[in-house]
């Protein structure tokens, strides 16, 4: 919605394309909640009212193509979930989390391209907001509708006009970005009365303005990279508070709230007094935890709790937390062996989704393989990481009863030499090993595993990188759609059903010296008698040339290279479009892909000479 980054001669800008997304996300979450569905654009009714456009006026001007730029700002799932809730966007399902819901919504927003995802994980930004908007100049009326509801603004200037601030009392969220001094926060939060959403960036002074304590209906509070030390003791009037983020803060202290679901508080101090915020839902710390997190019995989401020893909340605190659904547990050599990691009751918390279980690298441990042990999830877990482990073996007993279990990350584990048995969990589609230099080879690859056994029967991505000791790999994966091997100098073979693999669309191989050479070279020696034959179909074709590549030293490719469109070859026309081939390996399908892309590229040619096609 906007950023500190807005241009210096743009003191307010309101964002009408806001209103249209949130019509749209708030018509998607009304769709679910009376089992409509969710596929239909004709579903969605898209409401727009026509904002007050100025064009140039001396310095103070603002062009669509930067507002277009602003309204691009990437968000976190989370972060755009956390808004839509407190609009009332996602109305409730009895039991279901908003936050599942709101996943949901996105999914559906996603695919139909109102957002888009980027390279980061659960990053998303608007593909193509709209170009109205409204600007308030220095010593100018706000020129706007009154129904904006959603405003992103910097705040330089130290007052605005009574008309300016009569624009503002329908906003219902509210972006300020630089803000400045206390005085103009002070004098737009008067005027906002109706806001549920407020974010506050780079605010000059140590309290925050009492007036924002008037605006009962806030339910989102976000206050970022500012000089606040403490909230006044009238925020306890703030009852709807649902979501509270501290965000480099560094002088910040927390008192008084009771009744907040949401607190992110990173890189700020944390009070022991966080016991009484009994209504949290979601909580994101990233130093030690307070002692009396035991509480927090509505928390839903906790992030980085980092289990204390000497300062801090023991694991033990975690035994009655039995709503959670993401939990990520830092510092794991705190805890004190079997018993003491049991005390959390992972098993019991039936909500519990996504683990993270982490330990400081190279740590003095001696209890690592108890631990593990120990924090058994409920067999519902879906997303498991294990970061850190410093022990030779992972072989927990509760591994294999990870039945609902879709995705696995082992990261930088050194000393362990063998997986645990991942082949026998049904529902598993995604394993990624990122510097295990110790791993050799997979338990599932043992010569004791029976050979007719359906292994790994859901994988479709195996990611491996940083394993400088590992020699093999399982020898079947048949659902397998992608597979990245990065820096595995020792691995010198792929599977042998490889080729049968139908589903396997990409392959990636980087730094692997032996396996490239051997990987290459036994492609081309299979892929040389069908290109023999379909050479002969089209040797009276001029235009048509069959490449062969042999593998030889000289034709192997640079260290890292990318198979896209497995199997490897390629349609590359006399314009130089290529057109990747993911058909069978028959001479007759080969055949037809080549003559239908000729047919493609002759009615698209206006000019009459033609240069040849390779395949």
């Amino acid at each position: 919605m906007g950023n500190r980054n807005i241009p210096r001669p743009m003191h307010m800008a309101g964002v009408q394309s806001m209103q249209q997304q949130n019509m749209a996300a708030y018509n998607l979450a009304s769709q679910a909640g009376m089992g409509g569905t969710m596929n239909n654009p004709g579903n969605i009714p898209m409401q727009r009212e026509p904002v007050k456009k100025e064009g140039r006026n001396g310095d103070a001007w603002i062009s669509t193509t930067k507002i277009k730029a602003l309204l691009r700002e990437e968000m976190s799932k989370y972060s755009l979930i956390d808004l839509w809730i407190a609009n009332g966007f996602i109305p409730s399902q009895g039991d279901v989390s908003l936050y599942v819901l709101g996943e949901k919504i996105l999914t559906c927003l996603v695919r139909r391209s109102f957002f888009q995802d980027v390279v980061e994980e659960d990053i998303y930004t608007v593909i193509e907001p709209s170009k109205d908007c409204a600007v308030i100049e220095p010593n100018k009326e706000f020129i706007t509708s009154d129904e904006v509801l959603h405003l992103s603004l910097t705040c330089k200037c130290s007052r605005f006009s009574k008309q300016d601030l009569k624009k503002l009392r329908s906003i219902r969220s509210m972006f300020v970005f630089d803000g400045g001094y206390k005085s103009s926060i002070r004098q737009i939060t008067s005027h906002v009365y109706y806001l549920r959403v407020l974010h506050l960036n780079r605010i000059m002074g140590s309290a925050l303005p009492k007036s924002i304590c008037k605006l009962l209906h806030l339910r989102y509070l976000k206050i970022s990279e500012s000089e606040i030390e403490v909230l006044p003791k009238s925020i306890i009037y703030l009852q709807n508070l649902q979501t509270l983020i501290i965000e480099k803060c560094w002088e910040f202290r927390l008192r008084y709230m009771r009744n907040l679901q949401h607190l992110d508080a990173q890189t700020c101090y944390m009070p022991i007094g966080i016991k009484e915020l009994t209504n949290l839902q979601r909580l994101d710390i990233q130093t030690y935890m307070p002692v009396g997190i035991k509480e927090q019995t509505n928390l839903q989401r906790l992030s980085h709790f980092a289990v204390g020893k000497d300062v801090g909340a023991p694991i033990g605190e975690l035994g009655k937390l039995n709503l959670l659904w993401e939990l990520k547990l830092r510092k794991l050599e705190n805890v004190g062996g079997l018993t003491d990691a049991k005390s959390a009751n992972l098993k019991d918390k039936t909500n519990l989704k996504s683990l993270t279980l982490d330990w400081t690298i190279c740590a003095a441990k001696t209890f690592d393989s108890e631990v593990l042990e120990g924090l058994e999830p409920n067999s519902g877990l879906q997303e498991l990481k294990i970061d850190g482990y410093m022990g030779r073996v992972i072989s927990p007993s509760w591994m294999v009863k990870l039945v609902n279990l879709t995705s696995i990350e082992f990261s930088n584990i050194l000393n362990c030499e063998q997986l645990p048995p991942l082949g026998k969990l049904p529902s598993l589609k995604r394993i990624k090993l990122d510097y295990t230099p110790s791993i050799k080879c997979f338990h599932d690859d043992d010569k004791a595993t029976p050979k007719d056994e359906i292994l790994f029967p859901s994988l479709q991505e195996l990611h491996i990188d940083r394993c400088k000791d590992l020699v093999s790999l399982p020898s079947n994966f048949p659902k397998l759609r992608s597979l990245e091997i990065e820096h595995c100098y020792k691995l010198r073979s792929l599977p042998d059903e490889i080729q049968s693999f139908k589903d396997l669309n990409q392959i990636t191989i980087v730094y692997c010296e032996i396996l490239r050479s051997r990987f290459l070279l036994e492609i081309c020696k299979k892929l040389a008698p069908i290109l023999d034959e379909v050479a002969v179909s089209f040797e009276n074709d001029a235009n048509v040339m069959i490449a062969k590549f042999d593998g030889s030293n000289n034709d192997i490719p640079s260290d890292a290279f990318e198979v896209q469109g497995y199997p490897t070859l390629y349609f590359r026309s006399s314009r130089g479009k290529v057109v990747p081939y993911e058909g069978n390996r028959t001479k007759e399908d080969i055949i037809e892909f080549i003559q239908k892309n000729r047919e493609d590229e002759t009615s698209q040619t206006t000019t009459t000479e033609s240069g040849k096609d390779e395949l």
